[in-house]
């Protein structure tokens, strides 16, 4: 007998990648109709991504100053080498150490630590129109379909149309096509009359750029018009790319 329904229970399977792959395809055909699983999955995917960024390792730099404002906190008037080289002095002052000095020393070690972690996660951030269609894919946010847009025949390269409507990545407008396989693997087309910006750390060939972020693969190119996709499957990613080269599949 089925169990009954647990949002919280399918989607953590769902989002860690536990799910055997015919429960995952019939999971992401019930999250097309159930909101309750949907916000699951969405919560899930941003703790994951908060969790990841937590786990950035500080540089040394940061380390040695953090232990050395300790240190001073716990030692005033010593420097970092000076309470290094008098251990048994400070083993002999600590039994009379007031406790506002240890309080003192922890605070700035949390100050410190929290301040670090945040300056050492940022590094370079993907132009805004890059995060917003990264964004759109991870959330699966192109589920409505405009009855005025005709989404791109993709057949050719095995995906069906789930969705089409008009967005804005950042300030950029856009027209969004979702597409699905048979196997439930997904890609999103967005098409604008503007260039997409580069992706960080694009490798470019002429026109096109092929890039990877997150477990993502994202492609765009100028011809035959501006277009972003993106998708987890490189491969989907490639025969798309290749069926629009060579005309099979037409975009404008």
């Amino acid at each position: 007998m089925r169990r009954r329904h647990e949002p919280d229970i399918d989607a953590a399977a769902y989002v860690s990648g536990l799910m055997r792959p015919r429960e995952r395809r019939r999971f992401e055909r019930h999250l097309l109709t159930c909101d309750a699983c949907w916000q699951e999955v969405r919560l899930d995917r941003e703790g994951r991504l908060l969790a990841e960024g937590g786990r950035e390792a500080a540089p040394s730099g940061l380390r040695d100053s953090v232990r050395a404002a300790v240190a001073a906190g716990a030692e005033p008037g010593l420097g970092a080498v000076d309470i290094a080289n008098t251990a048994s002095a400070r083993r002999r002052r600590s039994a009379a150490r007031p406790d506002w000095a240890l309080g003192t020393a922890a605070a700035a070690l949390v100050v410190l630590l929290t301040a670090g972690a945040l300056v050492w996660s940022r590094g370079p951030h993907e132009p805004a129109p890059i995060s917003a269609a990264l964004d759109a894919y991870s959330r699966s946010v192109i589920t409505a379909t405009d009855h005025h847009m005709t989404p791109p025949d993709l057949t050719e390269v095995g995906l069906t149309s789930t969705g089409a409507e008009t967005m804005a990545l950042a300030d950029m407008p856009v027209e969004a096509f979702a597409y699905r396989t048979s196997d439930g693997k997904r890609l999103t087309l967005f098409m604008a009359h503007e260039t997409f910006p580069r992706a960080i750390e694009a490798g470019v060939d002429g026109a096109t750029w092929l890039a990877h972020h997150d477990g993502l693969t994202l492609a765009s190119s100028t011809a035959p018009v501006s277009y972003l996709v993106v998708s987890t499957d490189a491969g989907l990613v490639s025969r798309f790319q290749g069926a629009v080269g060579d005309g099979s599949v037409v975009i404008s």
